[in-house]
């Protein structure tokens, strides 16, 4: 930047031409006064040349003392940026690894959205399946709410025949407990006129008596096997009213098919013996499906007297051999639910 300048040097011949050495030489007129003129002018060039080295001097020092500051400050900050410059490769480096994983997740998120894409869309077929089976099933559903209002009349008028045997059947045993009560008032009567009666009406009261007993004994027996009919009624119509006359074959009512089923032949249940000791007797109630070959299969359940399962078995063992006229619609055979009475008596 500057130049050191070493050393400076003035010569008092410098401010001298040749022709002023000339001069030197013994003056003739005058010569005395130029030379002491120029004498007096050489030491004020002297002092100012002097003046002018020191000052020069102080300030290449100063020039020197500010490069040697700017030359350290200089390589501290070239040693500064050339940490810098390194730590910037190892962020450079980094941050392209960095990049280079990212652009691989990249090329991975960009594979998984496509396959994502492709879901969606098959999800987006699926629901439009689904749609136009809802549709469809509404439509169904709409269907089968007409066939319904119309059974239910059929299952109304069902309950009102129900009703009507029902207020039957107990006006029957009111009238039998009136007998009854008539002939437990003969019976004392009789019993009261026995002690009256001398020995010889003794055996003619006693036949009365007979009498009358097995009147109360049949009376009895009558209104145990009215109970059970009752009994029996009661869990039947319960039955009827949702299974026996409103069967369904895939949502059409049996009294929309072209023919409805009949039993062609049937074979009688084996009694099981414990059942018989245990005096268990009842309607077994099984449910099943009537398939296009008249054979009932898919038998459930639906009520055994005092749950008895051997009852339950010998009944489902029977229904399978019984066969049956298939159900026929629009001149198919056709699948039905039917629902089967087996009675185990034991008498």
């Amino acid at each position: 930047m500057y130049e050191e300048v070493n050393d400076i040097s003035y010569k008092p011949t410098e401010f001298l031409g040749k022709d002023d050495d000339e001069m030197l030489e013994p003056p003739g007129h005058g010569g005395a006064g130029i030379l002491i003129f120029f004498i007096i002018f050489s030491l004020f060039a002297l002092g100012g040349g002097v003046y002018i080295y020191i000052t020069k001097t102080n300030e290449i020092e100063a020039l020197r003392l500010e490069l040697e500051n700017t030359r350290n400050e200089a390589s501290g900050r070239a040693k500064a940026d050339a940490q810098k410059i390194a730590d910037l490769r190892s962020q450079l480096k980094e941050a392209q690894q960095n990049v280079k994983d990212l652009s691989l997740k990249g090329e991975k998120s960009n594979r998984e959205l496509i396959k994502r894409r492709k879901a969606l869309q098959a999800a987006e077929e699926e629901i439009k399946k689904l749609k136009a089976e809802v549709e469809s099933l509404e439509n169904e559903i709409s269907n089968t709410r007409r066939e319904l209002e119309s059974e239910r009349s059929i299952l109304k008028a069902l309950r009102k025949q129900y009703e009507d045997y029902k207020g039957d059947v107990q006006k029957r045993i009111s009238t039998l407990e009136d007998e009854r009560k008539k002939i437990q008032s003969e019976v004392s009567y009789w019993k009261k006129k026995y002690e009256r009666l001398n020995k010889e009406q003794t055996e003619a009261v006693n036949s009365i008596i007979a009498s009358a007993k097995q009147r109360q004994k049949y009376i009895e027996d009558l209104e145990t096997a009215l109970y059970k009919a009752r009994k029996d009624a009661t869990l039947y119509y319960s039955l009827i009213g949702w299974e026996e006359n409103y069967r369904l074959t895939g949502r059409v009512p049996l009294t929309k098919l072209t023919q409805k089923p009949r039993l062609l032949a049937s074979s009688k249940p084996h009694y099981p013996l414990s059942a018989k000791q245990a005096g268990v007797e009842g309607i077994v109630i099984i449910k099943g499906t009537l398939t296009e070959t008249g054979q009932v299969t898919n038998m459930e359940v639906l009520y055994s007297p005092e749950d008895n399962k051997e009852l339950a078995s010998a009944a489902k063992a029977a229904v399978a051999g019984y066969r049956y006229r298939p159900a026929v619609r629009n001149g198919e055979k056709v699948k039905v639910t039917l629902v089967i009475p087996v009675e185990f008596s034991l008498d």
